[in-house]
Parts: C-alpha cells; structure tokens; sequence
C-alpha cells in the first residue's frame, strides 16, 4: 500500500476535493482512503490541508528559483568496468617508453581492454606554456606541436589493443588552455581518434564492488 509521498499528486487533489466538500459521506471516504494508503484518517486531513498550501508554491518553484546558465560542471566521466588498467604522468615528450610498453603488454596478457590516462600526458614544459623559467637548454627539446604528434603516435599504438581509452586533464595539460584563456583545449588537438577525453581531473569508476574516484 502506498504511503502519502508515493501518492500522485492528480490524486492528492481528488482527495483535496473530496476533503472541501460539504457531505455527510466526507468523513466515511477519507477514512476508507486513508487506510488504503495506510494512514490515520485524521492524518490525512492534515496532510491535506497541507497539500492545499504548498502546492502553489511547488509549482511556482521553477519560476522563483530559475535554472542557472551557468557551466554547473557535473558531466564528469563514469566509468563502468572491472577490468581497466590506470596509468598517469606520462608528459610527453619525457616519457618513459618501457613504462608504455608494460602497460600495453599488461594489457595483454591479463584480457584488460580499458585504459585510463590520468592526467599529464603531455609535459607542456615549451616556454610559451610554462610559468617556471626555462634553466637548462638541452639542445633536444621537442614543439609543442611535435609532442602532440607523439602522444597521439602514443594513442594509436594503445588502441592496437586497448578497446576503451579515457583521459583526463592534469596541471601540465591545463597549460595550453590557461595560455589561450580557455580558447584552445588539449581534446582539440586530439580529434580523429578514438578516446574519451575529459577536461576533468577526477572521474567517477564503478565496479561491481562498489564506487571509486
């Protein structure tokens, strides 16, 4: 039997109608209906009479407090699965190319087709990106655009195995769009493979053992 939260609210009003009018059978209905939703008849008057009051100001409610236009930033990634394997802070062109490699034959070997790139897949260390000064010229380093070549090399090399590749935001890949006030984001220059990429830096991963973030 239903309880008064479970009640629609057309059939609150019915009730509500039946409660205002002026019969001799009034009292015998609302008792008959009250038990079929398991409550004191006496409670359900109230109840009605407090349905009578707030109902205007429930469905006044989307005009008093309008949705906001603003980003309100709760399209996160969720991620289902079991079996992923977690990786981060690659920063290329920096990589260490054996860690790659171990991801990808973990993979492998284990029948893990999800990969998660969490943050720092790119180093964004070029002087044009970076707050900290420039100490050490090395005489190797890589563009900006060139390491954007070899990460989405990286990318393609993982999905040869990998059936799911997520990524998400670190400090380092924030560099290009704090430079470009927003304007240009890392996924941009991304487009044409095929991996998920957030511009968040946590996700929501659920398992059949629960939730993790």
């Amino acid at each position: 039997m239903p309880t008064w939260d479970q009640v629609p609210d057309a059939l609150r009003d019915r009730l509500l109608t039946l409660y205002d009018q002026d019969c001799q059978e009034k009292t015998q209905h609302i008792a008959r209906l009250a038990g079929a939703i398991t409550m004191h008849p006496e409670t359900l008057k109230r109840r009605l009479r407090e349905w009578r009051v707030n109902k205007p100001i429930l469905q006044d409610l989307a005009a008093v407090f309008p949705a906001s236009p603003s980003h309100l930033h709760t399209d996160f990634l969720t991620i289902s699965t079991d079996h992923c394997i977690i990786i981060s802070d690659i920063e290329m062109p920096d990589q260490n190319t054996d860690m790659l490699r171990r991801a990808l034959l973990l993979g492998m070997a284990h029948g893990i087709t999800d990969l998660v790139i969490a943050g720092d897949m790119i180093a964004s260390d070029q002087a044009a990106l970076a707050t900290h000064p420039i100490t050490l010229v090395t005489g190797n380093e890589v563009s900006y655009r060139g390491t954007v070549k070899l990460a989405r090399q990286m990318l393609q090399g993982f999905q040869r195995h990998f059936e799911r590749v997520f990524i998400f935001d670190g400090n380092h890949d924030e560099r290009l769009a704090k430079t470009t006030g927003g304007e240009v984001t890392l996924d941009m220059l991304l487009a044409g493979l095929d991996v998920t990429y957030s511009n968040y830096r946590f996700m929501w991963l659920e398992t059949s053992r629960g939730i993790a973030t």
